[in-house]
């Protein structure tokens, strides 16, 4: 149940704050780190590379369950599940309650200008990926 609560969150942070097709995995790294930093929640860049895997793992069927720990251990889904929808519940009051915070989440221009993400520079003639 734990696994798949985590991937509704993670696709809540994603409706939220991805803003463009490719390189969504970057875009909710960064993203959500800097939305816990703001709201001084505990997450690193790792554990949020592993809470999306988890969620991709899930989401495309790549892995059953029991091979998902192999992205992260079991007894580490709960804690860091526990941050991440506490991070999305700080997130969704904060926009409700303080309208210039909400209003960062406006529209993809508002988000890409609060919440700025390092994309790699296109190669010449290259197709972007989903990194």
């Amino acid at each position: 149940e734990v696994e798949i609560r985590e991937s509704l969150c993670t696709a809540a942070f994603e409706a939220l704050m991805n803003t463009k097709k490719d390189y969504v995995a970057l875009q909710f790294r960064e993203r959500v780190k800097q939305l816990a930093d703001h709201f001084r929640i505990s997450m690193t860049v790792d554990e949020l590379k592993k809470a999306y895997e988890l969620r991709s793992g899930l989401v495309h069927s790549q892995k059953f369950l029991f091979e998902l720990e192999t992205v992260l251990p079991k007894q580490d889904h709960v804690p860091l599940y526990g941050r991440l929808e506490t991070l999305l519940r700080k997130t969704l009051l904060e926009c409700l309650l303080d309208i210039k915070f909400g209003a960062y989440f406006q529209d993809a221009s508002s988000v890409d200008s609060r919440w700025p993400v390092n994309f790699p520079a296109p190669k010449k003639g290259a197709r972007t990926k989903h990194k």
